[in-house]
């Protein structure tokens, strides 16, 4: 059964919805409570009370049957980042993001206002173009240019498991753009 509040499409209301397991249900009574803020993809497995590896499965099924919309979320900490997805209902969505893009959390922000955005922190859409300039405004400071990698990931802020990932991934965008302008790519 469709809700009206959950915002089905036709074709998810054309027999598929009939599936929905309990737990995907309470997911989507959930979502459609917080409406245009949303709810972290965490916060929502621990209110449901689903262990992770589970709560994948849940996500991923509402998502495959259009009910939902997940957009990545950075949220820097003191000493690193962690990641999560803000998800909305289909209809309240504001925001669908192309692949490589992620939304970025710049201040301090509490557990409640994570998925809000509110008192002030700004939240920022980031793609790899983003981070590309951010590598090269770095290496536009020095002198001739060069920096040793370390200084450079430290300074472009990729740091931690989460900006180690992230560095290689740029690292091969500029290098491959790098060598089809005629650079060097070392």
């Amino acid at each position: 059964m469709c809700h009206a509040a959950w915002g089905c499409s036709s074709q998810a209301a054309s027999g598929s919805i009939n599936t929905l397991s309990a737990s995907q249900q309470q997911c989507l009574e959930l979502l459609a409570k917080a409406r245009h803020q949303g709810k972290l993809q965490t916060e929502l497995g621990s209110e449901l009370k689903v262990p992770v590896q589970n709560f994948f499965h849940i996500i991923k099924g509402l998502e495959d049957r259009m009910l939902i919309v997940r957009n990545p979320i950075i949220i820097p900490k003191a000493t690193n980042s962690r990641s999560t997805s803000i998800v909305h209902l289909t209809r309240f969505a504001q925001l669908h993001l192309r692949k490589g893009q992620s939304l970025w959390v710049h201040g301090s922000v509490g557990a409640h206002q994570e998925a809000g955005g509110a008192r002030g922190e700004k939240v920022v859409v980031a793609d790899d173009t983003t981070a590309c300039q951010r590598v090269c405004e770095v290496l536009g400071e020095q002198e001739d240019g060069r920096m040793i990698v370390k200084f450079l990931k430290e300074a472009a802020g990729f740091m931690g498991k989460p900006g180690h990932r992230a560095w290689r991934k740029i690292k091969k965008q500029l290098l491959t753009n790098s060598m089809g302008r005629g650079g060097g790519g070392g």
